[in-house]
């Protein structure tokens, strides 16, 4: 049974650069191609040129680093997760967390998210909200440090800063594996300066269960056909709330918190891929314990 499809294959032995969603795709497509040469009983090939879009990013703008004197550094993973964490610590709507660092996780994956999306960040100022006025405030200080330490970050590529502009050198061609698995600004992009390749179903199979897939891409797996099988875990996103200071400082305001989330709607916003939490444990562990779910979802009391 073929494994890989003849389009990959002529594309890595004609040298094309060939682009998948994400590490685990790009390094299951690489090992195909590989293994197809050894069972060939070749004894030496050309290195399969298939990388992630993300990491392929970071290596051209290095290379335009190298090439251009003018072009800004690009913030190491390290770095950049400080620099967030040193935003939320001074900010004006952060400093009294319990936990910056969390807050800028979350405000650096919310950043990504929007490029990923084509959004502009500016469109937040519609919503009126304190959460976004927070995010906006931070991420305008974020962009200022970058500015000022002259680097952009990674995720800055996705929106086009440091864009890679044309395909490549004189001589380099892209290809890029269709998937549901690219989110839009990339995929428009490709569409643009590159050609789709589509693998095997076999591959495309054998990969579905390397990785989890966000819950927003599960209606678009299914419709591609693919098995999605999900099996109950305990993964907890924990929330901690200040109870030193109003409004969660009273007991009354935690208990109708507590009664108006709506546990079922939440799972739904998660495309199905959730149960219900009624605590830390899920029914299947012995140490679920018994719970009154008479307080769950309800808006009267």
């Amino acid at each position: 049974m073929e494994r890989v499809s003849p389009a990959l294959l002529a594309a890595v032995a004609a040298g094309r650069i060939v682009l998948a969603p994400n590490t685990e795709l790009a390094n299951a497509l690489f090992d195909a191609v590989q293994r197809v040469h050894r069972d060939a009983g070749h004894a030496v090939w050309p290195t399969p040129r298939v990388h992630d879009y993300s990491s392929w990013l970071r290596e051209r703008h290095v290379e335009r680093q190298l090439s251009e004197a003018v072009a800004p550094r690009l913030l190491s993973e390290v770095e950049e997760r400080e620099l967030w964490r040193m935003v939320i610590d001074t900010a004006q709507i952060g400093r009294d967390f319990l936990d910056p660092a969390g807050a800028a996780r979350a405000a650096r994956r919310a950043r990504r998210t929007l490029f990923e999306y084509a959004i502009p960040i500016e469109a937040l100022d519609a919503a009126h909200s304190e959460e976004c006025a927070a995010f906006l405030e931070w991420n305008r200080a974020f962009e200022r440090r970058c500015s000022a330490l002259g680097c952009i970050s990674a995720d800055s590529l996705l929106q086009g800063q440091g864009s890679p502009g044309d395909p490549g050198s004189p001589g380099v061609s892209i290809d890029w594996i269709e998937s549901p698995e690219w989110r839009p600004a990339a995929r428009r992009w490709l569409e643009q300066h590159g050609r789709a390749l589509r693998p095997q179903p076999q591959v495309q199979v054998e990969l579905s269960i390397v990785k989890a897939p966000s819950p927003d891409t599960i209606p678009r797996l299914k419709g591609a056909g693919m098995q999605i099988i999900t099996v109950p875990y305990p993964h907890n996103w924990d929330y901690m709330l200040r109870m030193d200071i109003p409004p969660f400082n009273d007991i009354r305001v935690r208990q109708a918190a507590n009664y108006a989330m709506n546990r079922n709607e939440m799972v739904e916003l998660l495309a199905g891929v959730a149960v219900p939490s009624h605590g830390i444990f899920i029914p299947q562990q012995r140490w679920y314990g018994k719970h009154n779910l008479s307080r769950r979802g309800n808006i009267r009391r």
